[in-house]
């Protein structure tokens, strides 16, 4: 039996040496959160040198920062598209070619030649294919050209798996609607990214990484970024250092996780508030939920549990009913449709004996209402975990991540910032201050502490509250004596 402990002295005074994906706290401020809460400190570039919405990472600079610090960690966490591209967005618009890419990445080679004990668990993303990507996210031909490229995308690969006429037909008209020096663009750009990746396949099995994730951003169930996944999961097959899954954002904490889990796997048994619901596909990813759970209690180097009584922790995960809907782009069909009869989930939630976990995943990018209008603060105190940002994935690597932390004492403090960002914030207040196009971080965080204190919290509870890349997509919420500088 896996204990839900940590002794702090063996813990003390470690160090890990982290290269987020980007400066968002997603990538950033949660990864460090989950790191304290297993009593470790991350070491982490100056904020100014990581990568934002329109600024590259300072490469270079982060470059020697790598290796003048190594010698200090004990283990080295690091996103492969901020060191070769500059971060995530950079990634997808950069026109860099491929040697320069491997070039900034040779560095890592020799890190570990100088120190060879140092473990490096490292991830990289395949370029995504979204129809509901954000423009400023992609090369300047995507808002025109967006719809057309996915759609060319979706039946070109659909048709190479299914050979059916009719998506012979829609890729074509799709391909005759992109002009082709941006159709050759577009393709060029995936192409480089996509031997990156293969490269680094070749690397890990020279024994560069611990670990080596490769995960899918956005995506669907044809594309081809998903042959492009098959691709490589191919040819990482019988290396058990590389995984290939949907992911992108919550893979820092996920590869923490996997340090965590290193020496001794906890176990996780699942339990769904709708029958069925297990089954439906995540709206950005190519499988469904219980698979897309399967693939993170794996990637976090956790066991799923067959049954409640051999499991360390139970994981309650809210699930839609038909089809999983997205609270930012206002697709609410499916969710609830037909009504699920939450009362018997809670009820097992709140008998719950054993560490347990919640994570929302009825809508992509925000709670479910109807799920968090039925819970009360004293639920909430019962959970060691609660997570329902973004995708499914999202959700799952960042809950099981806090999860295998350990019981560290900024737990709550995660906990409580992850239902003031996740629920008041991306459910409840960014419909509305969208509508009203205010991107004031004084009437973000009054809100936010109003309905805070209305409905879940203590007096002596504030948040802070702002954008931080100036957009209503994501906030900035941390609890304001708990705020990471």
């Amino acid at each position: 039996m896996w204990e839900y402990v940590l002794e702090s002295k063996i813990m003390k005074d470690r160090v890990l040496g982290f290269l987020p994906l980007d400066n968002r706290p997603c990538t950033s401020r949660f990864p460090r959160r989950i790191a304290e809460m297993g009593g470790f400190s991350l070491d982490t570039p100056p904020f100014g040198m990581l990568g934002g919405l329109t600024q590259p990472a300072a490469i270079e600079e982060i470059s020697r920062w790598l290796e003048e610090n190594a010698a200090d960690w004990q283990a080295l966490v690091l996103s492969l598209d901020t060191l070769g591209f500059g971060g995530l967005i950079p990634s997808r618009q950069s026109n860099d070619p491929l040697s320069t890419i491997l070039g900034r990445l040779e560095v890592l080679k020799k890190i570990k030649q100088r120190h060879p004990a140092l473990e490096i668990y490292a991830f990289g993303v395949s370029t995504r294919l979204s129809r509901h990507a954000a423009p400023e996210e992609e090369k300047s031909y995507w808002p025109k050209q967006g719809e057309n490229i996915s759609l060319f995308s979706f039946h070109l690969e659909r048709f190479g798996r299914l050979r059916q006429n009719e998506d012979r037909i829609a890729f074509l008209e799709a391909k005759k609607r992109i002009p082709p020096e941006i159709l050759q663009d577009y393709l060029r750009t995936r192409s480089r990214n996509f031997r990156v990746l293969v490269e680094m396949i070749r690397w890990a099995q020279q024994g560069l990484f611990r670990a080596l994730h490769l995960t899918q951003d956005d995506t669907e169930e044809f594309g081809i970024n998903v042959a492009e996944k098959r691709r490589l999961a191919v040819l990482a097959d019988g290396n058990p250092k590389v995984l290939v899954y949907p992911g992108a954002d919550e893979v820092a904490s996920t590869l923490l996780a996997k340090f965590f889990n290193r020496e001794k796997s906890p176990s996780f048994f699942p339990i769904y508030s709708h029958p069925g619901g297990e089954k439906v596909r995540g709206i950005y990813e190519d499988c469904s939920i219980a698979e897309s759970v399967a693939r993170h209690l794996k990637a976090s180097a956790a066991l799923l549990a067959t049954t409640e009584e051999e499991a360390d922790f139970l994981l309650f995960l809210n699930v839609p009913s038909t089809n999983q809907g997205d609270l930012c782009l206002e697709i609410l069909d499916g969710a609830d449709s037909p009504p699920r009869d939450l009362a018997p989930f809670l009820a097992r939630l709140r008998k719950s004996e054993k560490p347990s976990l919640l994570v929302d995943v009825a809508y992509a990018n925000g709670a479910d209402p109807a799920l968090m209008r039925e819970l009360c603060r004293a639920d909430l105190e019962r959970l060691i975990a609660f997570s329902a940002w973004n995708t499914t994935g999202n959700s799952l690597g960042t809950a099981l991540a806090a999860a295998s932390a350990g019981p560290g004492k900024k737990k709550k403090s995660f906990l409580w910032e992850r239902v003031a960002e996740d629920y008041l914030y991306m459910t409840l207040l960014r419909p509305p201050l969208r509508r009203d196009g205010d991107l004031s971080p004084e009437k973000l965080e009054n809100a936010l502490n109003f309905l805070w204190s209305e409905l879940f919290g203590k007096d002596d509870e504030l948040f802070t509250a702002s954008y931080p890349w100036g957009r209503f997509f994501e906030a900035d919420v941390a609890l304001m004596n708990e705020k990471a500088e």
